[in-house]
C-alpha cells in the first residue's frame, strides 16, 4: 500500500464483506460471537475500532489470528493519524538528538535524587508504628 495514494480499508468493512458472502446478519453473527449488536453495527459501518475482546473472538470464529484484526485497525488509525496530524507534529515537535542505546539507565533513575527514602523496618518501633 502506498500511502499518498492507496488508503486501508476498515476492517468493520472486511467484516462486512465477509458477513455478506457467508449470508449471515449481524444480529445473529453478534449472537453468535458473543459481540453487542450495538457495537457490531458501529463497528462495520467504520464507527469504531475494534476491540482486543472482539478481534479474540472474530479471530476465533474465522480461525485467524487476533493480530491479524488489530494489525488492520492499527494500518487503517495509522493511515488517518498521519493525514490529520504528520504536518503539524513535524513543525511542533522536534527530533531528539540522543540515540537510544543499550545500557541506559533506567528512565526512573532521575526520580531518585528528589524522592525521600522509604522508612526502613528497623525505623518502626515494636507496635508498628513510624517513630
Amino acid at each position: 500500500m502506498d500511502d499518498a495514494t492507496d488508503s486501508p480499508t476498515h476492517p468493520g468493512a472486511i467484516l462486512r464483506e465477509a458477513l455478506c458472502e457467508r449470508g449471515l446478519f449481524q444480529r445473529d453473527f453478534a449472537a453468535t460471537v458473543g459481540i453487542p449488536v450495538r457495537y457490531l453495527a458501529r463497528f462495520i459501518n467504520g464507527r469504531v475500532g475494534i476491540t482486543s475482546e472482539a478481534a479474540l473472538r472474530l479471530a476465533h470464529y474465522f480461525r485467524s489470528s487476533p493480530l491479524l484484526w488489530l494489525e488492520l485497525q492499527l494500518t487503517y488509525d495509522l493511515h488517518y493519524a498521519r493525514l490529520r496530524s504528520a504536518d503539524l507534529i513535524r513543525r511542533t515537535v522536534p527530533h531528539d538528538n540522543v540515540r537510544f542505546a543499550a545500557g541506559c539507565p533506567p528512565a526512573d533513575a532521575n526520580l531518585e535524587d528528589d524522592a525521600s527514602p522509604a522508612p526502613s523496618a528497623s525505623a518502626a518501633d515494636a507496635d508498628g508504628r513510624l517513630e
